[in-house]
């Protein structure tokens, strides 16, 4: 494990030297690559030696890449030791680490509750759901890496916090848009890999819905928390992330306590999520100037279509019921829920394209460009 880690950040450090660079196509690639030989690494070594293997097999593939993508790729930089520079780094940065570890709390309380309060065997049924859950968080994740060193420039060059409120607005925008349709087919179509291959795990699939539902707020406040940390405001981010962890997990607690199933640990934890996304939301758009006159119509265009997902995703789900014979009818009934979906889904991405220019270019204005 402790091999595990130095290499860990050996790939993390060359990634982030490749995203400071704009090298996002080599950025994917290295994360491609990582993705591919981990997961046939590990499977390889888990079958063959259990637990060791599976971490040798994690291990090799970090080593691979670190090898390979320098000599294909862009070289691998160098780092250089500066004490002065390190303690500076240290001090601005440990507080960036901890809202890190904070943020990681929020999303872990519920099950960190279950095991606590609960049985390994529940917990185990419930954390399930959030194999599927992340891959609606990966959408953030990519944006912020590819949009943070523009930011960074931009703030640099003007030297003025007001510089990140466009950023913030048209960012925000466009994430909460490009992931009402990932959150509404997630829902969707959530039961089938748990239904048909993991059917001891068939509890997971209603709090892996309203898991799925509530990780629209942690969309939205992505890019609040890099504009809070890229004006300096980590400590502020940090004292947000503390208090929404203490909200999720005290929700949870409370609500296991008196008795409530894996539905009301999933809601506590969204009640988290909420708060989290208020809080730094409200921040971020103070620290930037925005006003209220220009804070509330921004807020209403990303509340209002999310409400109607919600809406929607509840009327599918009664109006065709989730009672299938076979799989050949639950397939069946999943995509008529996601084409209706879908259809209901598109006036709103054609709003966002006409509203943000995105029409096709001529021939003319591609050459141009």
């Amino acid at each position: 494990m402790a091999g595990l880690i130095l290499l860990q950040q050996l790939r993390l450090f060359y990634k982030d030297a490749l995203s400071s660079r704009r090298e996002f196509g080599w950025v994917a690639a290295l994360d491609s690559g990582f993705a591919v030989l981990s997961t046939a690494g590990c499977i390889v070594g888990a079958l063959a030696l259990g637990l060791e293997g599976f971490l040798m097999g994690l291990a090799a593939s970090q080593v691979l890449l670190l090898l390979a993508y320098p000599m294909i790729g862009p070289r691998f930089p160098m780092p250089a030791w500066r004490l002065r520079h390190a303690v500076r780094l240290i001090r601005i940065g440990w507080p960036i680490v901890a809202s890190q570890a904070l943020l990681i709390l929020l999303w872990n309380a519920d099950k960190l509750m279950l095991w606590i309060l609960r049985s390994s065997e529940e917990l185990g049924v419930y954390a399930m759901q959030s194999n599927f859950t992340f891959l609606v968080l990966l959408l953030p994740g990519t944006v912020s890496q590819v949009s943070l060193p523009h930011l960074r420039r931009r703030l640099g060059e003007t030297q003025s916090s007001g510089a990140a409120k466009p950023f913030l607005f048209d960012g925000t925008r466009l994430l909460a848009y490009l992931s009402l349709p990932i959150i509404g087919l997630g829902c969707l179509l959530l039961h089938l890999p748990i239904r048909w291959f993991f059917p001891s795990y068939a509890e997971a699939i209603a709090p892996g819905r309203v898991m799925i539902v509530a990780s629209y707020p942690a969309v939205v406040a992505a890019l609040a928390g890099i504009v809070l940390i890229a004006l300096s405001y980590q400590r502020w981010i940090m004292a947000i992330r503390a208090l929404s962890a203490i909200v999720a997990g005290g929700a949870a607690a409370g609500v296991l306590l008196a008795g409530a199933g894996l539905v009301g640990v999933a809601a506590a934890t969204a009640a988290g999520l909420v708060v989290h996304t208020v809080l730094a939301m409200t921040l971020a758009m103070r620290v930037t100037g925005a006003s209220a006159a220009e804070a509330l119509p921004m807020l209403m265009s990303i509340a209002v279509p999310y409400l109607a997902l919600v809406l929607m995703l509840m009327a599918l789900l009664s109006w065709i019921p989730d009672r299938p014979a076979g799989l050949a009818e639950d397939l069946a009934l999943s995509a008529a829920r996601c084409s209706i979906l879908l259809v209901f889904l598109a006036p709103l991405g054609w709003h966002a394209w006409r509203s943000w220019g995105l029409r096709p270019l001529s021939d003319g204005e591609v050459l141009r460009r």
